[in-house]
């Protein structure tokens, strides 16, 4: 049935919406005024702190960089340094004084006694053999002694080897080799002014022979004994970092 509302219009009862109808209105809007505010804020106030802090981030790690290649400059030129350092130091251990071991070499030849021949050989530095620094030579040599006697034949060539022995260890003291680690074999002294240390001569054999000599002037051919012989010397250089302990203890002042 319809319903008709008779009364005047100023009498009628006002319409008014519902209480909850109104509180879900103001519910909405204060959602949305909250969500309007949260994304204000979010605008004005987070995403600048973000986009700073992203800024200060990237100048960080800009700076970081920068330490990194210079660190990386650093490496690189220790290394340039070290292998500069490393090809001195090979240099300064390959440098052996050969016009010196030949004038020992001569002075340590007797009378009555000459070289045949004398080869020398290159020996590798590395392995069982010693640092990889170290130069190794070889000195073979083979000659010939005489006599009036085969005992003086063969004094000669012991002669021989005692003067190697002593001719090739070092004549100054200060200079001696650094005592060597327990178990290892101990080393012959190093001698500065030849460059290398010497090991002690090997005789590898010694032919009894006899030679017949040729007139010369009133003298007739004769017949002498002789010993033919043939001899090995090895020499070996040492470290440069060797080297230069060497040189601070023999420069140190003397322990009272």
């Amino acid at each position: 049935m319809i319903l008709i509302n008779l009364l005047p219009e100023e009498r009628r009862p006002v319409e008014r919406t519902p209480l909850p109808r109104f509180l879900t209105y103001v519910a909405g809007v204060l959602v949305a005024s909250l969500q309007v505010a949260f994304l204000l804020s979010y605008h004005v106030s987070k995403i600048p702190d973000k986009k700073q802090s992203i800024e200060i981030a990237k100048k960080e790690r800009a700076d970081l960089k920068m330490e990194a290649d210079k660190v990386d400059a650093i490496d690189k030129e220790i290394q340039r340094l070290g292998n500069i350092r490393k090809t001195l130091g090979d240099l300064e251990s390959d440098r052996v004084c050969w016009g010196r071991i030949l004038d020992r070499l001569c002075d340590s030849v007797p009378d009555n006694l000459w070289l045949v021949s004398l080869t020398i050989q290159r020996q590798g530095g590395s392995g069982s053999m010693g640092p990889a620094d170290v130069r190794k030579y070889t000195l073979k040599m083979s000659g010939m002694s005489l006599g009036d006697s085969d005992a003086e034949a063969s004094r000669n060539v012991t002669d021989f080897i005692r003067n190697l022995t002593k001719n090739f260890k070092a004549r100054d003291a200060a200079s001696a080799v650094l005592a060597p680690p327990p178990g290892s074999q101990p080393k012959q002294d190093y001698d500065p002014v030849l460059g290398v240390r010497a090991v002690e001569p090997y005789l590898h054999f010694i032919t009894k022979t006899e030679v017949t000599l040729p007139a010369v002037k009133d003298k007739p051919s004769q017949k002498r004994d002789a010993r033919q012989f043939a001899v090995d010397m090895t020499l070996e250089t040492i470290p440069y970092s060797e080297k230069a302990q060497l040189e601070q203890q023999k420069t140190a002042p003397p322990k009272s």
